[in-house]
């Protein structure tokens, strides 16, 4: 089997775990926080995989859309249709009609906008900067989110759905964005390890951030260790 083949077991693998863990959490189970990694492991596939193999081709919007609009009008129109045999509204979640949209008929489905809408702008970025530009600037706001961490937490804590678990999960699409360009720029894979990592798993580590920790280090942990099989 190719190295190529491999890798993509291994990342298909990674993301049926990681939808596991999501369900897991959702269900409640005991020491929920841990299962919930997954949900930081599934966002930073997205990226990853759009830049570990295209990085230098820019996907145009519409073929990122269909990539995602089937699914989230299936989706979204089946848990409607749950919701009001339950006697609720088609969709309960949100204050207003954007908000409703953005987060879906479930509070499972607010990740499919979220992701669609950063791989939209990620390849138009694409054509504006070069990938080094993108590397170092993704792992920029990472540090400087974990630097500031309080306030970023803060934000989580009070903005209204989807906006909190976007601000939540947003990280995890930079991780993405950052390794998937680390095999590209020069020394990537090296700064990635010995800056980034220590930075984020110091301040996780240090400091008291529910929701924040440990789900960030045990996903984080999990998708560098899955990613570099057969790299």
């Amino acid at each position: 089997m190719s190295n190529k083949a491999q890798r993509d077991q291994s990342l298909e693998i990674l993301r049926i775990c990681a939808a596991f863990g999501v369900v897991a959490y959702h269900a409640k189970v005991p020491w929920m926080e841990i299962p919930y990694a997954g949900l930081i492991i599934f966002i930073a596939l997205s990226p990853y995989v759009d830049l570990y193999y295209r990085a230098e081709r820019v996907r145009t919007t519409s073929s990122i859309l269909k990539t995602f609009i089937t699914p989230w009008l299936f989706w979204s129109i089946l848990y409607g249709l749950i919701n009001i045999l339950n006697g609720k509204s088609f969709a309960p979640h949100g204050n207003t009609a954007l908000e409703k949209t953005l987060t879906g008929t479930s509070m499972h489905l607010w990740f499919m906008p979220f992701m669609c809408m950063f791989l939209i702008v990620l390849n138009k970025i694409k054509k504006i900067f070069c990938l080094h530009i993108i590397y170092y600037g993704s792992l920029a706001i990472v540090v400087f989110t974990f630097y500031k961490s309080q306030p970023w937490l803060e934000n989580i804590q009070v903005l209204d759905n989807p906006y909190a678990q976007w601000l939540h999960a947003m990280p995890a699409l930079f991780i993405g964005t950052a390794l998937g360009l680390s095999g590209i720029v020069h020394n990537g894979k090296i700064i990635f390890l010995f800056i980034l990592l220590p930075v984020v798993y110091f301040t996780i580590l240090t400091k008291d951030l529910p929701g924040i920790n440990p789900t960030y280090p045990i996903g984080l942990a999990i998708f560098m260790i899955m990613s570099s099989i057969k790299t």
